[in-house]
């Protein structure tokens, strides 16, 4: 068999055998169907059988199927190997990336819920986080963070502009190839805890594009694993042997998590995460005693990256629990309190410009490298269940489809598409082909906040190649390939003005 597919908590991703970098054998793979145990599972795309290890015959790599009786062996029509070769790697990837869209759309619409599921708060916690996240001082701190932040970028860009064009063209690699630039800079490093000075490559990367912050994120943690670094050593052994699979799925899913939480429509969700994660770490080290009040503390000694986390969560912990605090030391002192912790943070923002600028997206990728694939995928189908309490109206896919002919006997002609809109994706198990009752056949597809003025959008700015006679307005005389390249760079520009995350629905009811 050339590919398998890899289960991960209903998740399912095609990989060919010359996807994996090493030998993976069968009880590396949990096939209990626990869900709180499993991790991965390899199986045969076909008939469900697990896989038994990755193998190498003739230089090539091949997963092996579980042994078959003579008879199966012989009705070659029914083989799974006959079925596994006729699949193209196009339509694999075809397939891969319906099922990553469908799990972006389902992190778009649900990310709140997502998120407080990954940290495993009951429906009653949920709603009093977001209560108190309307807190109207909250609000005023978040703003004020905005607004010097807004300042230092201004000043970065104005002082750093030529520093950082030279390192402009880097910003169009994909993950991949920034995530070896980043492991093979850290593997030459004399001295890891070396804290990097602007104006190194890698600063002025990050300062260029902050995805590059969780990206280098991981290709640190990569290394370290790979050098048996004994922060690792809480790992079981399967999670070891995995722990190259797990990277590469988080370098596939959380810089696209990561780019969408920084998008400037995304700042309600943005510092609704900030805000539960700074007061969940700030109450974590206070009660284990390892930081002290940090009021009175000289900012110049407050200014490290884990120092700002547990100021910043100290005054969301002191705005929200006003009412307790006036009982305790009157409500004069407590303002007096407040006003003076506001000004110290305009003081901390413009102590250091470009730390100060960073502090923000480095928790964000902590916030969301802290928890594992499985984790977040154990939280997306537990959203899922609840999921018609929340439904979005307006949310969907795009999607381009051709005619089932054009890929069933290979004498279609590839000369025209289809572009439209569905609320869902439905995807089929037993087949890697995604057909629409109409007989198309699913090309790509996109998750976007508003399919309808994203299908808007994009018609209209395709009229040209719109197919007016005998066709319904869906219809465009594009190949396949000509029309992924114009609608990928429509959603693009869609998604630039619009953002990723739809917004929530409030639950009824008066609270608590």
């Amino acid at each position: 068999m050339k590919e398998a597919v890899i289960f991960l908590h209903g998740k399912e991703r095609i990989y060919l055998a010359e996807d994996l970098d090493r030998i993976i054998k069968a009880d590396e793979f949990s096939l209990s169907g626990d869900e709180e145990n499993l991790r991965y599972r390899l199986v045969c795309g076909s008939c469900n059988s697990p896989a038994i290890f990755v193998s190498k015959k003739n230089g090539q790599k091949y997963f092996r199927h579980p042994a078959r009786k003579t008879k199966e062996l012989k009705e070659r029509d029914e083989n799974c190997e006959k079925r596994s070769n006729s699949i193209s790697p196009k339509t694999i990837k075809t397939y891969n990336r319906i099922v990553e869209q469908t799990t972006m759309g389902e992190y778009c619409d649900n990310f709140k819920r997502i998120y407080s599921n990954l940290y495993k708060f009951d429906e009653i916690s949920y709603q009093e986080w977001n209560f108190l996240f309307e807190n109207k001082r909250v609000k005023s701190l978040f703003s004020l963070i905005k607004k010097e932040g807004n300042k230092n970028i201004s000043k970065i860009k104005s002082r750093y502009a030529s520093e950082l064009s030279k390192r402009q063209k880097y910003i169009n690699q994909d993950y991949a190839e920034r995530f070896q630039f980043f492991y093979k800079f850290h593997s030459e490093l004399d001295d890891p805890e070396k804290n990097l000075d602007f104006p190194h490559p890698v600063v002025v990367d990050i300062l260029n594009n902050p995805v590059n912050i969780i990206i280098e994120r991981l290709a640190s943690t990569l290394l370290l694993h790979d050098l048996k670094d004994p922060n690792f050593s809480y790992l079981d052994e399967n999670t070891k042997k995995l722990f190259p699979l797990i990277i590469k799925d988080q370098l596939r899913e959380l810089p696209r998590i990561y780019q969408m939480l920084l998008h400037e429509n995304s700042q309600e969700i943005r510092e609704w995460c900030l805000f539960v994660y700074l007061i969940i770490a700030y109450t974590e080290d206070f009660e284990k005693g390892s930081k002290n009040h940090l009021y009175n503390t000289p900012v110049e000694k407050i200014y490290t990256f884990e120092g700002l986390k547990f100021f910043l969560g100290e005054l969301l912990f002191y705005i929200t629990n006003k009412e307790k605090l006036i009982l305790k030391i009157g409500e004069e002192t407590y303002k007096n309190n407040y006003s003076f912790v506001l000004e110290k943070v305009k003081d901390i923002y413009n102590h250091d410009i470009l730390e100060s600028y960073l502090f923000i997206p480095r928790v964000i990728a902590e916030t969301i490298q802290g928890k594992s694939i499985d984790t977040w995928y154990k939280a997306v189908n537990k959203a899922n269940q609840t999921r018609i309490e929340n439904e979005k109206e307006n949310s969907g896919y795009i999607y381009i489809a051709v005619n089932n002919d054009v890929y069933r006997d290979g004498k279609g002609m590839d000369d025209r598409v289809k572009i439209g809109k569905t609320k869902k994706i439905q995807k089929r198990r037993e087949d890697y082909k995604t057909f629409s009752a109409e007989g198309w056949l699913f090309l790509n597809v996109w998750h976007v906040t508003n399919r309808h003025r994203a299908e808007n959008f994009i018609h209209s700015r395709l009229k040209r190649f719109q197919i007016s006679k005998g066709a319904g307005k869906e219809f465009f005389e594009l190949s396949s390939s000509v029309a992924t390249q114009k609608v990928e760079k429509l959603i693009l520009e869609f998604q630039s003005k619009n953002g990723f995350f739809t917004s929530e629905i409030t639950p009824s009811g008066k609270g608590f």
